[in-house]
């Protein structure tokens, strides 16, 4: 069998590392030959959110666009097209279409998001909302032999165009993502890790972490931000995202924090965050929206807080904690609930594969 991956965003950038590059190697092993094939190179996906330069970003996209197109009519070797999130970042869904009813491919969609929603971006407002037309992603189902859905809200609305539909969480590899368990001596580091897009949920926690900081001693790690924060009183360490030491800056972290804004959009977050956090053996404190329910045991490795009071009280107690009994305290071994996850995909696959589908 012979499988090609599409997807709009770069090899390594979250969605695809994660729904798709990740796997590779696995499926590879299983007998599946496997190619991917991106619209963005991880190069220009590295610079895609730093301000500037529109009109050379567009015409680079319009160009690539046009290069997986014909590349995706270049290549009839194939057996099953899977496509992550969608094939081009703007416009109709060409490439889906031309794979489903003019190559009469076998469609996969992974939807890992909650991209059928209006969604204004922050950094290039509402003329790329109204580009990328999330009006297609119904009709991409519709294309498609299979949904994959990251949870439940997502597969909610994908059942509506296409019976068959299976929901695959986050996952990580737990070779990987390991926990690194350090002496108490230092001082507690509460850390969040996300994407210039994604930032916006912690401006809210700001006051709160000042507040917290009159009472406890604590270093806040914010990495990938895009932006500066500032905080009272508060130890800031930020820092740029860099591949390289994605994990690292997982595993430096002693308590994880999982901020989002109850709105639709967040209810199709896959909520890759906390796995992570568990993954490496950390607590978290979330917010109780969308697929953190669906994953976090509120009590067991983390605590869900909605409002101000709830954060500072939930921080509190871990800060307390790390005082009197230091970090093997929050390395509970909270990854091994991870473990499973990434194993049976694999062997889902196997079964899949020797079913000849």
């Amino acid at each position: 069998m012979r499988v090609l991956f599409l997807s709009s965003y770069a090899p390594y950038a979250p969605s695809t590392r994660y729904r798709v590059t990740q796997f590779l190697p696995h499926l590879e092993r299983l007998g599946i030959a496997c190619d991917l094939l991106t619209l963005m190179s991880q190069e220009f996906f590295d610079r895609f959110y730093e301000p500037g330069r529109v009109l050379s970003k567009g015409a680079y996209l319009a160009a690539r666009s046009l290069r997986v197109l014909w590349d995706v009519i270049r290549r009839r070797d194939y057996d099953v097209v899977f496509v992550q999130r969608e094939a081009l970042l703007f416009g109709p869904p060409i490439v889906e279409w031309l794979v489903a009813r003019g190559l009469r491919k076998s469609l996969v969609f992974d939807l890992d998001d909650a991209i059928f929603l209006s969604y204004t971006s922050p950094f290039y407002g509402k003329v790329a909302s109204l580009l990328k037309r999330p009006s297609k992603v119904p009709v991409i189902m519709g294309l498609s032999a299979h949904v994959v859905a990251c949870n439940a809200y997502t597969s909610d609305f994908a059942r509506r165009y296409n019976p068959h539909v299976i929901v695959i969480p986050p996952v990580v590899d737990a070779e990987v993502f390991q926990p690194v368990f350090r002496d108490g001596e230092r001082v507690p580091v509460v850390g969040w890790l996300g994407s210039q897009t994604t930032a916006r949920h912690l401006i809210p926690l700001l006051p709160m972490f000042e507040r917290l900081a009159r009472d406890h001693d604590f270093a806040l790690k914010i990495v990938g931000a895009g932006r500066t924060f500032h905080a009272r009183g508060v130890r800031l360490v930020q820092k740029p995202y860099d591949l390289r030491s994605d994990v690292a800056e997982f595993q430096d972290m002693d308590i994880g924090v999982y901020p989002l804004v109850d709105e639709p959009w967040s209810l199709g977050k896959a909520g890759l965050k906390a796995v992570q956090y568990m993954a490496v053996g950390i607590p978290m404190v979330a917010s109780p929206v969308g697929s953190v329910m669906e994953i976090v045991r509120h009590g067991e490795c983390g605590f869900f807080a909605r409002t101000e009071e709830e954060w500072t009280d939930r921080l509190g107690r871990f800060a307390a904690g790390w005082a009197s009994r230091g970090a093997s305290w929050s390395r509970s071994g909270t990854a091994c609930r991870c473990k499973p996850r990434f194993s049976r995909i694999s062997s889902t696959a196997s079964a899949g594969h020797g079913g000849k589908q």
